[in-house]
Order: C-alpha cells, then sequence, then structure tokens
C-alpha cells in the first residue's frame, strides 16, 4: 500500500486514532467513498453532467442542493457511521 504525504503535518494510517481521539476511517469505507465518487452525477432538470464542486448546473443553472443532500446521507448510510 502506497504511503500518502501527511495533509497539515499529520499522518494517520486507517484505523487508527487521530490527535482527538476519534477512530479514523476502515478501508472499507475508503472504498466505498473512491467508489461513490466515481459514479456519474446528473443534472434532474437537463441531464447535464456536474462535477464534484458544483452547487448549481452549468448547463441550466438549476439548484443541486436537494440532490447534494440526498446523495451525502446515502453515502453515510452506506458508510454505516454511528
Amino acid at each position: 500500500m502506497q504511503k500518502l504525504a501527511p495533509r497539515f503535518g499529520l499522518q494517520i494510517l486507517p484505523g487508527k486514532s487521530d490527535v482527538s481521539g476519534r477512530t479514523m476511517a476502515t478501508e472499507s469505507q475508503i472504498q466505498k467513498v473512491m467508489s461513490i465518487l466515481s459514479e456519474v452525477q446528473a443534472c434532474a432538470n437537463c441531464g447535464t453532467r456536474f462535477r464534484f464542486g458544483d452547487l448549481e448546473c452549468p448547463h441550466c443553472g438549476g439548484d443541486l442542493e436537494d440532490y447534494l443532500r440526498q446523495w451525502a446521507e446515502e453515502l453515510i448510510n452506506h458508510l454505516e457511521l454511528e
């Protein structure tokens, strides 16, 4: 497994505790997030694909907040967080 450069001067391995004592993500959770992020996201109004970070459709200007909230809720449920 390739080690990535630490962010903000901290290097935390999956399954270990961070500075605050919280348990970090498991490999399964990381894989689920990466899989979900690779799915194609499309505007419900016009079908235009949007990118990570878009808050409105780049084509029709439709608001994506409801879609993004539903996506986030489904992601959390997939991760089986308490």
